[in-house]
């Protein structure tokens, strides 16, 4: 969440324009890739750089998963920090407050239930991913949707069953939670 943010304001309150756009495009980039493609990327990436360490684990998977959700996390995040007022982080650096005391007493309060609201996004939508898991994930590893994936070649329909519904219960019991934290969806 900390990436997303810091990525989000600085596509949004960036003076400058390049930096701007940069931040922007670099959110955006990783889901322009089909989801195939980008597990065969991030296999590579691990394959060829010092990151091989994390390949077969949970933090490999999780930081394949940061990056590849990244233009959500990031597009959630800029609608709420486009909504706040950029005189409230004005005055606070004309009265002596650094950016880094800006972010923290100001923006982060104002986004106290953007940010969470945020994370179970990201992780409703991926947890239903299955290409990812699939090229860098081991039987230690796996996730539910990399699960269903290997279990459809064998024919156990009884386990993809069974795990297609907890899946499902996890995702109801975090849009339960998505919407008693106050997300409204629709502006009602």
């Amino acid at each position: 969440m900390i990436l997303y943010l810091s990525i989000s304001i600085t596509a949004v309150r960036s003076s400058n324009r390049f930096l701007s756009t940069v931040a922007d495009i670099t959110a955006s980039l990783p889901r322009a890739m089909p989801g195939l493609v980008a597990g065969l990327a991030f296999l590579w990436i691990y394959l060829l750089t010092p990151l091989r360490t994390i390949m077969y684990t949970y933090m490999g998977l999780a930081l394949a998963h940061v990056t590849i959700w990244s233009a959500l996390g990031v597009r959630i995040i800029m609608g709420s920090i486009i909504q706040i007022s950029r005189e409230l982080e004005n005055v606070a650096l004309i009265h002596g407050a650094t950016p880094t005391q800006v972010v923290v007493r100001i923006l982060a309060p104002l986004l106290s239930r953007s940010l969470p609201i945020t994370w179970l996004l990201v992780f409703i939508v991926s947890i239903r991913e299955h290409s990812i898991p699939l090229f860098i994930a081991t039987s230690g590893t796996q996730v539910i949707g990399s699960s269903i994936v290997i279990l459809l070649g064998s024919g156990d329909l009884g386990t993809i069953a069974g795990l297609s519904t907890i899946s499902l219960a996890i995702s109801s019991l975090l849009a339960i939670a998505i919407f008693r934290l106050g997300w409204k969806p629709y502006g009602g």
